[in-house]
This record gives structure tokens, C-alpha cells and sequence, in this order.
């Protein structure tokens, strides 16, 4: 199946709206992208309880819906317009054909007031495109919505 764990009520015109599953919070440290050393991340739960993000703070969230993206078809991911009223700034991304696995949406607060993140609310919506054409192999290192 192309999306998992989805909910119907999620699927609109031209895309589908997905939902927070869980969190995670980079421990500080540098950065070498060339060298491929990342800081670790902690998961932080929120089934429960709601985390509340801080003004200037910066977040990586993962789908409840996770993806197995067949050879002919990619998708951008892009922030819903109520994430940006609410004061959320989130990137925008694409997803290669062959991508299996749950998305990372990375999220910082520029608004600010705290912003209340709870576990199904809707983030990201994801529009699909068809791939005409070969396409060659995905080999990444964030196969199967690995955070870091």
C-alpha cells in the first residue's frame, strides 16, 4: 500500500494531510555534514501529554502514516497553512520514489507564544507526482524514518 496509517478524512483535492506521531529533540552538539556526524536525538512521547514548544525552539516530528513509494511516483511534503498561522516554520521536502518508511518534518517555533504539539494533529500535507521514465535505486540513510 502507498500510505499506511492514514485516516480518510485526511485526503483532500490534490493532497493528504499528515498527522504527528511522535517527537524528537536533538541533544546539542556540531554538525558535520560532510563527515555524517549528527548529534543523537531523544524521543520525547506525546500520546499522553502534549509538548509544548518554546518560542525559537527547534523539533523534528515523525508521521503516524508511513510510506511505500513505488518506482513511479514521488511526493513533496509541504506545511499546512494553519502550522504557519499558528507560528510553526517547517521545510518543505521531497520524497523519492523507492522511499519506505515514515516522514520526518522538522519544525521550529518563529512565532511567539508556546505552541501546544499533540499526537495526531495534522502537520504536513503530501502531494504526489508521477515519474515518467527509469528511475534508479534509492539508497539513503533515512530508509524506514530514521530521524538522524
Amino acid at each position: 500500500m502507498l500510505i499506511n496509517n492514514y485516516k480518510k478524512k485526511n485526503i483532500q483535492g490534490a493532497a493528504i494531510e499528515l498527522r504527528l506521531g511522535s517527537l524528537y529533540k536533538q541533544d546539542k552538539g556540531t554538525v558535520d555534514i560532510l563527515e555524517g556526524k549528527w548529534p543523537d536525538a531523544k524521543e520525547i512521547l506525546i500520546e499522553e501529554k502534549p509538548y509544548t514548544l518554546k518560542p525559537g525552539e527547534f523539533i523534528l516530528g515523525k508521521t503516524i502514516e508511513s510510506f511505500d513509494v513505488p518506482d513511479d511516483l514521488a511526493a513533496l511534503v509541504v506545511p499546512r497553512s494553519t502550522i504557519f498561522r499558528m507560528g510553526i516554520e517547517s521545510s518543505t521536502g521531497f520524497v523519492d520514489p523507492g522511499y519506505q518508511g515514515e516522514l520526518v518534518v522538522p519544525m521550529k517555533n518563529v512565532g511567539e507564544n508556546p505552541i501546544l504539539l499533540k499526537h495526531g494533529m495534522a502537520v504536513v500535507k503530501v502531494i504526489f507526482l508521477e515519474v515518467k521514465g527509469g528511475t534508479i535505486p534509492l539508497f539513503t540513510r533515512y530508509m524506514g524514518g530514521k530521524v538522524v
